[in-house]
């Protein structure tokens, strides 16, 4: 288990979502944005990814999904205008880990992504059985 060190609640109307740094920088001012905003992803170095490679990427946060709720990461739209996508990701309930994602260079040109950028946000929504 991840050593949970600076812990911030994400509430709206129907969850809580537990928010922890997994390296300093991870939970930025202004990351968490409820209740519709989602918690907002960055990647915690500086990354190049050549067309048609993919590469992992910690964001410095781990978090944990309630119980009866899903989390969706969808990517940021100036990620896409760069020819970048991310490996679908669901996180399932329960889930006290860091968020890793991989990204995935479909354009012509290389990639470059600066540390602490925000490449995605992490939507938690609440499952058809909730």
């Amino acid at each position: 288990m991840i050593s949970r060190q600076e812990y911030t609640e994400c509430r709206d109307r129907h969850a809580v979502v537990t928010c922890w740094e997994t390296s300093p920088g991870g939970l930025a001012p202004g990351k968490l944005l409820p209740p519709s905003g989602g918690i907002c992803l960055t990647i915690q170095d500086q990354v190049t990814i050549s067309p048609d490679s993919s590469q992992t990427v910690s964001t410095g946060i781990g978090v944990q999904i309630p119980d009866q709720h899903v989390g969706f990461i969808v990517p940021m739209p100036s990620l896409i205008a760069r020819g970048i996508s991310i490996v679908e990701k669901t996180l399932d309930p329960g889930r006290t880990e860091e968020v890793k994602l991989t990204l995935l260079n479909r354009g012509k040109e290389q990639g470059d992504m600066s540390t602490l950028e925000v490449v995605a946000k992490l939507i938690v929504t609440p499952t058809c059985n909730s």
